[in-house]
Parts: C-alpha cells; structure tokens; sequence
C-alpha cells in the first residue's frame, strides 16, 4: 500500500491540493495527510530547515530556464502575436482551471473561491490604467506587424508606444506570475514539512518553464536584451524560495498554524489577477499584429501544453 505522504503528494498538483486539509498545519497537530512539522504519524524523520528551501529554489530556477528558451532568436511581429497568444493560454488555464475550478473543488467552498476569484480580477480592472508606462532604452525585438521589417511597418523597437506596450505586458506578466510563484513555494515548503516535497518541486519546476516563456518573450521582443529577459524570468521564481522560507518559520519556527481556507482564497485572487491581464492585456495586444492565427493558436498550444504538464504530474 501507498504510504500517507506518497498518497498526499499525487494530491498536491495542482498546487491548492497541497492545502486540502480542513485543519491548520501546525507544531501540535498531525491533520490528514502527514502535515505534522515533525511529520508525525508519517513514519518520516522531519526535513532540515534548508531542505524546503533548496527544493523551491531548484524549481524557481526552472523559471529562468523557461526564459532563456524564449529568447533563442528575435522574434518577428507574427511570433509577437503568438508568443503573447501563448502567454495567454498558459496564464489563462492556471487560473480558470487550477487557482478557481479546482481550487474550489478542493476545498469545498465554490462560491467564496469565486467571489475572490472575481475580487482579484477587479482590482486588477480597477488598478490597471493607474499602472505607469516604463521607458524602453535601446532597440527592441526584430519585426514588426506582418513579419516584416519594424523601421517600415510599426514602432516596435527604438523605445516606440508598441515597445512601451510590450515591456508594460512582460513586466505585469512578471509581477502577477511572482504572486503565484509564492503560495507555490509555500506548498514546497508544507509538502517537504510532510516527506514529498521533492516530487511537489519537481511537479511545480515542469510547469514553472511556460511561466518563464510567458515573461521573457514580450520582454525580450520590447528590449532586444536577452539579459533582461531572462532575468526578469528569473527574478520572478525567486518568490517561491521565499514562500518555502515563510511556510518553515511558521510552522517549525514559530509554532503558528497555518490556515488552508486562506491559502485557497490567496490562490483565487492570484487567478482572478491573471484572467483579467489575459483580458485586458494580452489579447488585445496581440490583436495589434493583425495575426489572429498565430494568435489564437498561441491561445490553444499553451492551454494544452500547461494541462498536458499538469495531466502528466497527476499520474
């Protein structure tokens, strides 16, 4: 038979399966699912304090490795159009799928889930046109609309308002990826706590290598700057060594307990943030390259390959 931490650890993709507990993660208690800090009722010696942290640093770092992919060539308008389909595809399915449906699912309250779901994307709608442009320095990335050349065709390099625009998508993309990649350092963090933290590490380091495609592409299309690409990627998986590094204090550390329903609710307004930038953001921008197949066909390869990952990490 299946031990309780192997049986917990198939539970932990997606991410808010690692919070299905009804009880809080706490020193004192052992709730279902091994989530004891001494791994209590486990039969598993309780990690060391680094081992949480380590194993979420090596699947933030996959991160970066999805943003060096991203930046292989400079890409022309139409593969503008279908990185940034992509980006919405992938960022699209994570958070109907994983941080609302299922979330809600798992945790057995559908209408709160959704409420915050649907806070989240509103506060994005409502922050949004607050958010200032940044300054682009320097040439950005190759074509313009219809593969052909930018300097007669469009403003997409030389610091031009599609330069603008695209470095704004890529620095949102980074930002609302960096809240996401925190509660799922956390579950690193709660899952090692338990004994299976390094098959959770290696679940989220699969899927964190779209997330870093999905921030570095219209970065590095803006910029021309493989650097800054990538490092921004990479600057996005560091939350989830900080994650990891607040669940260990918590509990081990401090004692607290730790209370799943907000970690669920956390997750639902993390999703509802990135729909609405899929909305707001990414679609129409992609629209501006009048290439809707390669668009929508981003749209459709980065929803199916982030529930392929997904579907493969389940079995």
């Amino acid at each position: 038979s299946k031990s309780p931490a192997h049986a917990r650890a198939r539970l932990c993709w997606p991410v808010s399966g690692c919070f299905s507990s009804a009880e809080p993660l706490s020193m004192a208690s052992s709730p279902p699912g091994c989530l004891s800090a001494q791994g209590q009722g486990c039969g598993l010696p309780a990690p060391a304090f680094g081992t949480p942290v380590l194993l979420s640093l090596l699947a933030g770092l996959s991160t970066g490795l999805g943003g060096a992919l991203a930046v292989v060539r400079r890409p022309s308008g139409k593969t503008i159009a279908a990185l940034l389909g992509l980006s919405a595809g992938v960022m699209g399915w994570l958070a109907m799928s994983e941080m609302w449906l299922v979330n809600a699912y798992q945790n057995g309250k559908p209408l709160a889930t959704t409420l915050w779901f649907l806070g989240g994307a509103l506060l994005f709608a409502l922050c949004e046109p607050l958010l200032p442009e940044p300054n682009v320095d320097g040439a950005a990335g190759g074509e313009g609309g219809n593969g052909e050349d930018a300097t007669a065709k469009d403003d997409t390099h030389k610091g031009g308002p599609k330069a603008r625009r695209l470095l704004r998508l890529g620095l949102l993309m980074a930002l609302t990826l960096t809240l996401h990649n925190f509660p799922e350092g956390f579950a690193v963090g709660v899952a090692s706590l338990a004994g299976s933290g390094p098959l959770i590490a290696l679940s989220i380091a699969a899927h964190n290598i779209p997330e870093g495609i999905v921030i570095a592409g219209p970065i590095f299309a803006a910029t021309g700057s493989r650097l800054r690409a990538i490092g921004m990627s990479f600057a996005s998986g560091m939350s989830e060594p900080l994650g990891a590094l607040v669940a260990v204090a918590l509990v081990r550390l401090g004692g607290a307990k730790v209370d799943a329903e907000a970690l669920h609710m956390l997750l639902a307004a993390v999703g509802g943030l990135m729909g609405a930038v899929c909305v707001i953001n990414l679609l129409p921008e992609a629209s501006q390259y009048n290439a809707p197949v390669h668009k929508w066909g981003g749209v459709v390869v980065g929803a199916l390959l982030i529930a392929a990952v997904g579907a493969l990490l389940e079995e």
